[in-house]
Order: C-alpha cells, then structure tokens, then sequence
C-alpha cells in the first residue's frame, strides 16, 4: 500500500540533517509500532519499524551508520 502512495505517511520531523526526506506510518494492526521509509521513484525504501516510544533519531541513524 505505501509502495502504491508513498507520499501517504507524514514527513518525520527529524534532529539531524542525514535523517531528511523521511516518512513514517503507524501499522495497520499494530498501533504503537511506526514504519519510517524514504520515497522512491515507484518505490519505497524501509529504514526500520520502531515502537513509538523509542528514540526514533538514534535509533534510525544507527541503522543508517552515522552517530
């Protein structure tokens, strides 16, 4: 569904500069859990799915190698 309308989930509003042009979408079925992504052309790409609570900066610049 999101590969169909990426631009459905809202922008991330991130702290740090690398995490730009970041998207997030609460699962459907699982509601305290967030898929963040980066909009292709006629694509996504998944960064991570974190709980809601967690620090989601950290989290996804760890994933995407930077500190």
């Amino acid at each position: 569904m999101l590969a169909d309308m990426p631009l459905m989930g809202a922008p991330y509003q991130a702290l740090r500069g690398e995490l730009s042009n970041i998207r997030f979408a609460p699962i459907k079925g699982y509601p305290n859990y967030l898929v963040f992504y980066r909009p292709g052309n006629g694509f996504i790409d998944v960064l991570c799915i974190l709980h809601g609570k967690m620090d989601k900066d950290s989290r996804m610049a760890s994933r995407l190698g930077s500190s």
